[in-house]
């Protein structure tokens, strides 16, 4: 099979467009440039061949450090977001998702379980009362779970592309989280 690199990527012939900047390489250098990429080294092409850069053994440890630093912060932001309020769109209302009220949560799944179904007094996250009952439990739990997975899929897309920076301090992972009450709270305020 006949490959090409163009300084980023290997391509094969039929099956890309080669640019033509390309240049073929064989068996033996292809695998040396998937390894050495493998290996976060740095691949180049200078006049018309392939360089293979040896790592920079300091910079290499600190760039995977602050990559686990930010990796570590992606979920910290996603247990965050899990525990800062759900909307339950099915009831228009924003309920406690942090670990106390996931525990009261089973509580009402235990009682309903125990004693049948029936109207057990909720607080929801403005502090507003009402009654909740085995159907309304399962359309709560739904969405909790729902946001959850939602979180989760965002981390990992985050964490797949942070360790894909050469910058991972300047990442950005703000985006894709699901809506918090406390996000509800300073959009209402804010106007």
């Amino acid at each position: 099979m006949t490959y090409f690199f163009d300084g980023n990527s290997i391509l094969t012939k039929g099956i890309n467009d080669i640019p033509n900047h390309a240049i073929p390489i064989d068996d033996d250098l292809y695998q040396s440039i998937v390894d050495a990429m493998a290996n976060n080294r740095t691949v180049n092409i200078k006049n018309g061949s392939v360089f293979l850069e040896q790592p920079n053994e300091p910079q290499t440890e600190s760039l995977i450090e602050q990559r686990e630093q930010i990796r570590q912060a992606i979920n910290t932001k996603r247990d965050q977001t899990d525990a800062s309020g759900v909307f339950v769109p099915q009831l228009g209302k924003w309920i406690d998702s942090d670990d106390k009220a996931y525990q009261n949560i089973l509580g009402v799944k235990a009682s309903l379980d125990l004693l049948g179904d029936m109207e057990i007094s909720w607080t929801w996250a403005d502090n507003t009362s009402s009654t909740i009952n085995r159907q309304t439990l399962a359309v709560i739990v739904g969405a909790l779970l729902q946001a959850k997975q939602a979180n989760h899929a965002n981390a990992i897309k985050h964490k797949e592309a942070v360790m894909l920076t050469d910058n991972p301090l300047e990442y950005d992972y703000s985006a894709g989280w699901t809506k918090t009450y406390a996000d509800f709270i300073e959009g209402t305020q804010n106007g």
